[in-house]
């Protein structure tokens, strides 16, 4: 047969717990829920986009690039220094509910979802960013997303920066600059502007990104 994705990886790595008990509870809360909502339909086929989802998710975490290939090396990495070797519930629960965040902020950017409809303010960028398929913002606009439902970001900020992104990635595809830097750069940003926003109390973040 065909040979695992390292969604495939991902999946088998996440049951492989210490008791019949955890696989039982994070299959029925968790991973039941996370397949159902990473497999698309594209036509006739259907599409598994855990490896996608992963990678960008751990691109956040790393506040990094990094190729595909690499996705289910570091995921085991981030993991294991997660839950740790016990696998006990509680720490299996608290990734898993921070995952699921996550899960919902990149399922609004990458497909339109909005099952809690508290996106509604930004479908407009976030279409437009969809027809531009430039896939690096995913990272970016993960994190800012996850910190909007968080309440540690405003509506207005969180408009800013789709609005300074936006403008950032159509003067660089209008100018023929291509998207090889920008997949190694903008996943970094969300991180870099945190640091420096922590150093300007007071100021709004898309202005400190902005600068």
């Amino acid at each position: 047969g065909a040979p695992l994705s390292s969604g495939d990886k991902i999946r088998n790595y996440s049951l492989m717990l210490n008791s019949e008990s955890a696989r039982r509870h994070i299959y029925d809360r968790y991973w039941s829920r996370i397949e159902k909502t990473l497999t698309r339909r594209d036509g006739n086929e259907l599409i598994d986009d855990i490896t996608g989802f992963y990678r960008h998710f751990l691109q956040c975490k790393a506040s990094e690039s990094f190729a595909e290939a690499q996705t289910y090396s570091r995921f085991k990495t981030f993991f294991d220094k997660f839950v740790g070797h016990e696998h006990t519930i509680a720490r299996l629960d608290a990734y898993y509910e921070e995952l699921l965040v996550y899960l919902e902020a990149y399922c609004f950017i990458r497909y339109g979802d909005e099952p809690h409809d508290r996106f509604s303010a930004f479908r407009e960028y976030n279409s437009r960013f969809q027809y531009l398929e430039v896939a690096p913002r995913i990272s970016f606009l993960m994190d800012a997303l996850v910190r909007y439902i968080h309440g540690e970001l405003t509506k207005h900020e969180l408009l800013g920066l789709y609005k300074a992104l936006e403008i950032f990635i159509v003067r660089r595809l209008l100018c023929n600059m291509g998207t090889g830097s920008m997949n190694k750069a903008i996943p970094t940003w969300f991180k870099q502007t945190e640091q420096l926003w922590k150093n300007h109390p007071g100021s709004a973040f898309d202005d400190v990104f902005r600068r």
